[in-house]
C-alpha cells in the first residue's frame, strides 16, 4: 500500500497564520510515502523560515525559494522537481483530513484505469464549516468516454487541491501563468488527457479537504482585477484548443452559459455593479449572447424551463430582467436554506 510515492506540491505566499496547520496536516497523513514540495513564492512574511524549519525536521520535505511569480508559477516550479508517481496540490492556507491521501491512493492505484480521483471538501468561512453541495452528483466514476463532457460541465469541480492525479496523465500539462482562474483550464486539459489515454476520473464521497474561503490575504481575496475577466479569457483559450467543429460548438455553449451567469451576478451582486471595466458591463456581456439560441445557454441543466425563462428576459427584455430576477433569486436562496439537507450532505 505504501509503495507508491505521492508528490504533494504546496505553493506558499503570505499565509503565516495558517501555514503550520496546513503542514502539520500533511505530515500527519496516515499514508506516509510522501514527497512534500514547499514552493516559497517570494513570501514577504515569516513563511520562508517556517518552511525551512519543517524541512530540517522531516526528510520528506523539500523547499524551493523563488522570486514571486504567482500561484501558477509556483505550482509549475514544484512540478518540475516532483518525482512521485502521483501528484497532489494543496493550498497553504487550507488543511486536509489525516486519511485523505490513504483513501485517494487506494482508489487511484487499484487498477490502471483510474487517472484522477477527487474528494468532497468543506468550506471554512468565518470559523465555521460549510459543506459542498453534491446534490447534483449522479455517479462516483466518469469513464474516459465522458471526459469531454466533464471538461466543459464539471461535476467534480475544477479545483486541483481536492484531487490526486496520476503523473503519466499530467506530465505535459502546465498551469497557465499570468491569469487567475487557472484551475479551469488545467481541469479542461486534464480531462482531455484522460480521454486520450482511455482513463477514468473517480470520486470519493468523503469530506477530506478543508478549504479556507475567508483568508483576507488569499489570492482570491486580493485580486488586482475581478477573476471573471480572466475566467472569460480562459474560456476563449479552451475554445481555441480544439479544431473539432462539434466540440468547438460545445465550448462556445459553455462560454455563453458563463456569460449568462455573469449577467445574473451583475443584477444580484452589488459588488459587481460597482465595477467600472470597459467592455465588461452588463450591457456589453448581454450583447455577446443576444443572438445565441436558448439551448446553448441552457446546456444540460435540469431546470431548463426556469433557465429558459430567465434567458428570454435577459435576451429580449433586460429592463424586466433587472426588476424580476433579484427578488426571485432571494426567494430561491431562502427556500434552499430552509430545505432539510439529505443524502451526501447529512
Amino acid at each position: 500500500m505504501q509503495d507508491h510515492l505521492i508528490s504533494v506540491i504546496v505553493p506558499v505566499y503570505n499565509v503565516e497564520p495558517y501555514l503550520v496547520q496546513c503542514l502539520d496536516s500533511i505530515i500527519a497523513q496516515t499514508y506516509t510515502n510522501l514527497e512534500i514540495i514547499l514552493v516559497d513564492d517570494g513570501s514577504p512574511d515569516n513563511c520562508p523560515a517556517i518552511c525551512d524549519s519543517y524541512a530540517n525536521s522531516d526528510h520528506r520535505i523539500k523547499v524551493i525559494h523563488k522570486k514571486n511569480g504567482g500561484l501558477s508559477s509556483a505550482r509549475n516550479t514544484g512540478l518540475e522537481i516532483a518525482t512521485g508517481e502521483y501528484i497532489g496540490y494543496i493550498d497553504s492556507d487550507d488543511y486536509i483530513a489525516p486519511d485523505m491521501y490513504e483513501k485517494m491512493i487506494r482508489l487511484i492505484s487499484a487498477d490502471g484505469q483510474t487517472g484522477a480521483v477527487a474528494c468532497m471538501y468543506m468550506t471554512l468561512k468565518r470559523e465555521r464549516e460549510v459543506e459542498w453541495n453534491t446534490a447534483a452528483l449522479k455517479t462516483l466514476r466518469k469513464p474516459s468516454s465522458e471526459m469531454f463532457d466533464e471538461a466543459i460541465n464539471p461535476s467534480y469541480g475544477v479545483t486541483v487541491w481536492n484531487k490526486l492525479y496520476r503523473r503519466s496523465v499530467i506530465k505535459d500539462i502546465l498551469f497557465y501563468e499570468g491569469l487567475n482562474a487557472e484551475d479551469n483550464l488545467y481541469h479542461y486539459q486534464v480531462c482531455l488527457a484522460l480521454e486520450k489515454q482511455g482513463m477514468d476520473m473517480a470520486f470519493l464521497p468523503d469530506k477530506l479537504y478543508y478549504y479556507r474561503s475567508d483568508n483576507p490575504e488569499s489570492i482570491c481575496n486580493n485580486l488586482k482585477k475581478p477573476v471573471f475577466i480572466d475566467a472569460l479569457q480562459i474560456h476563449r483559450i479552451m475554445i481555441g484548443l480544439t479544431d473539432n467543429p462539434a466540440r468547438k460548438k460545445l465550448c462556445y455553449s459553455a462560454y455563453y452559459r458563463y456569460i449568462s451567469g455573469l449577467c445574473l451576478q451583475f443584477v444580484i451582486n452589488k459588488e459587481y455593479r460597482k465595477l467600472e471595466i470597459p467592455g465588461m458591463q452588463f450591457g456589453d456581456l448581454r450583447k455577446e449572447i443576444k443572438g445565441v439560441p436558448l439551448g446553448d445557454l441552457r446546456g444540460n441543466c435540469r431546470n431548463s424551463f426556469k433557465i429558459d425563462c430567465c434567458n428570454l428576459l435577459l435576451k429580449y427584455c433586460p429592463v424586466l430582467y433587472k426588476i424580476i430576477i433579484p427578488p426571485a433569486y432571494r426567494i430561491v436562496q431562502f427556500l434552499k436554506r430552509a430545505r432539510p439537507r439529505t443524502g451526501l450532505n447529512k
